[in-house]
């Protein structure tokens, strides 16, 4: 690797001395045979390979979030079940209070509503097995003794018509002994009447009184209870939020605070003490410092060129000049969402492993990474900013014979920097570095 980065440096020292000496305009390059450097270079950030995420799981107290009372620092080393955050849970406390008072109050009302229940089962209980059966047999007993009276005024009336003399009067002692067999055996059929009755539309009503007296005692009971055990999942919920207010270490790490997402605090971070935050809003991670990352874009057209496992080099901004061993560790599929409709600028997101990660790494570090594809020997290379598109090809801007000339060339491999050129130049042809510039200043 050492290798690329000594080719980089004299592809550098290339370009600084490209001015040629016939005093021609500056922006010209000697085009040059040499070793090409063919290699994908992007800048990314460090990030922890490693982490698990710390979220506020607390919601609902108000519309800007939770205050964080207290957090640990960043940079603690911290074990799994270490207090990292504390959440204003004072809200959640006083909603609590109302939902305690309000689970009292539906306890004494479901009681009450389960004693209403009771009297009415017992009211059905008493009126099958005592107050139906009584008033059944009353009438039993009336029905029982207009029979018995209708005998006896039938036995009369029998007895006078076989001796009229006996009574007041022949006639009159017969006409009183058929009006009392008639009237004991109206009464007889009265009673009979109201005995059907009392089975047929009496008990019955009464029964459906009942009926509906125990369905809406039921259901008022059932009300009562699916009202406590709503404000009992409440209350539940409530405990685990406040509980949740205090949250802990999931796993040994360091501690590092959220990206800052949105407004600042003085100190520049989002996440603080004092500071607000939403549900599910990411407060810290908790890093491992053994496997650290680079997360990095790199355009559509080197993508082809990059597969899981091809080593990298990686240069951290803080640690200039020093190298650091990596490889390529993943490569997304499909482009990020920020260029996924562009035509032509999409990129992908390839996060590169450092090998050998040094001690005072720490995530959001800025670094540059260059991964080798290759390195061709004796090949005609030029700037890449040298090649421009002119009638459906690809040219360069040559000055020979006195004058500027567009040249079609056919293409190699190009790193960003310089473009190898299979065909149509010539070592020590020199070329405009910035053609389309060059004309549009020509006079």
């Amino acid at each position: 690797m050492t290798r690329y980065w000594l080719l980089a440096s004299a592809a550098v020292c290339f370009l600084a001395g490209c001015q040629p000496e016939t005093g021609m305009s500056p922006g010209v390059f000697s085009a040059q045979r040499g070793v090409f450097l063919h290699e994908v270079s992007a800048r990314g950030t460090v990030f922890a390979a490693s982490a698990a995420e710390v979220r506020c799981e607390v919601g609902g107290q108000s519309p800007e979030g939770t205050m964080i009372l207290e957090i640990v620092p960043e940079g603690t080393r911290v074990e799994k079940g270490d207090r990292l955050v504390e959440l204003d849970s004072s809200l959640l406390k006083e909603e609590r209070m109302r939902e305690q008072l309000q689970c009292s109050g539906l306890r004494a009302e479901r009681a009450e509503a389960e004693n209403e229940l009771e009297k009415v089962r017992l009211s059905l209980q008493e009126y099958l097995e005592g107050i139906a059966p009584e008033q059944k047999q009353a009438i039993e007993h009336t029905i029982f003794a207009a029979q018995g009276a209708l005998e006896r005024a039938q036995r009369e009336l029998e007895s006078a018509k076989k001796d009229p003399k006996r009574g007041d009067g022949p006639v009159e002692s017969l006409e009183a002994r058929q009006f009392d067999v008639e009237l004991a055996r109206r009464e007889l059929e009265r009673a009979k009447a109201s005995l059907d009755s009392f089975e047929k539309f009496t008990k019955k009503r009464r029964l459906k009184q009942f009926e509906g007296e125990l369905a809406a005692a039921e259901a008022k009971v059932r009300a009562k209870r699916q009202e406590e055990e709503i404000h009992a999942g409440l209350l539940e919920k409530i405990e685990e939020q406040i509980a949740g207010c205090t949250i802990t270490a999931p796993s040994p790490g360091v501690v590092f605070y959220a990206d800052s997402q949105g407004d600042s605090q003085e100190d520049g971070s989002a996440i603080g003490e004092g500071s607000l935050v939403r549900l599910r809003q990411v407060i810290l991670r908790l890093s491992r410092l053994d496997a650290w990352s680079i997360r990095l874009e790199v355009r559509e057209v080197e993508m082809p060129l990059l597969s899981k496992g091809m080593p990298a080099e990686i240069y951290l901004d803080v640690a200039p000049g020093r190298m650091l061993a990596g490889e390529v560790a993943a490569i997304h599929p499909y482009p990020t969402r920020a260029t996924r409709d562009s035509d032509t600028n999409k990129r992908y997101d390839v996060v590169v492993a450092i090998s050998e990660p040094p001690s005072a790494i720490r995530p959001g570090l800025t670094a540059e990474v260059s991964v080798p594809i290759a390195a061709l020997d004796e090949v005609i290379q030029v700037p890449a900013s040298a090649v421009y598109t002119a009638n459906g090809g690809d040219c360069c801007l040559v000055f020979r014979g006195g004058r500027w000339q567009p040249r079609p060339v056919k293409l190699g491999p190009s790193n960003g920097s310089m473009t190898v050129i299979r065909e149509g130049l010539e070592a020590g042809e020199e070329v405009a570095i910035h053609p389309v510039q060059f004309q549009a200043k020509r006079p």
